[in-house]
């Protein structure tokens, strides 16, 4: 599997299993793919007032391993702080 294949499987399991998604992350580190800046976006769109805090904080934790940034992903890492009252 690719990063478009972990990020589909994410995107379809991120709205009914947050367990499974970090399940998803860690299988698609230990397949030496990693996450990217669509990966990043992705989890950040879930992020909610009412996410669990650590979801809240791996989220931000795998964004935060990324090497560079788009104003793309800063945007929707800005989005999320608001949402959550993070800023």
């Amino acid at each position: 599997p690719n990063c478009v294949t972990f990020n589909e499987l994410i995107g379809a399991t991120i709205r009914t299993n947050h367990d499974g998604v970090w399940a998803l992350v860690n299988e698609m580190r230990s397949c030496g793919v990693s996450p990217n800046q669509v990966t990043c976006c992705i989890l950040l769109k879930n992020i909610q007032p009412n996410s669990r805090s650590s979801d809240v904080e791996k989220t931000f934790a795998v964004v935060n391993a990324l090497e560079d940034m788009d104003e793309v992903l800063l945007s929707s890492a800005y989005e999320a702080c608001i949402r959550v009252g993070r800023f």
